[in-house]
């Protein structure tokens, strides 16, 4: 799936990161990846959908590691590419994740 996801053909990248994140039982580690591509520079696109997915794993687990991936988020509340769908898994984590 990571292959996929950074193999460069985009509509490929997105199906393996979405059914990573809906069939991944390791949340922290999956967590981390998602993480990492926000980070790493990788396609627009991909980048997006790691943030729009870190909210996805929040209702699926039901729970997220606030400690790394509260911070991260909330630095891109104001990016111009980002922050709309920062803004959506912050509120997808206050929604689901309960202390």
């Amino acid at each position: 799936m990571l292959s996929a996801i950074n193999g460069g053909d985009v509509a490929m990248g997105t199906d393996a990161l979405l059914s990573l994140t809906y069939h991944e039982l390791d949340r922290v580690w999956l967590e981390n990846t998602l993480l990492d591509l926000v980070d790493d520079g990788s396609d627009p696109q991909i980048r997006a959908l790691a943030v729009v997915c870190l909210g996805h794993v929040a209702r699926i687990h039901r729970a997220i590691t606030k400690e790394t991936v509260l911070p991260k988020l909330r630095e891109l509340e104001h990016d111009p590419l980002l922050g709309g769908r920062a803004l959506n898994a912050l509120d997808d984590i206050q929604v689901f994740v309960r202390d």
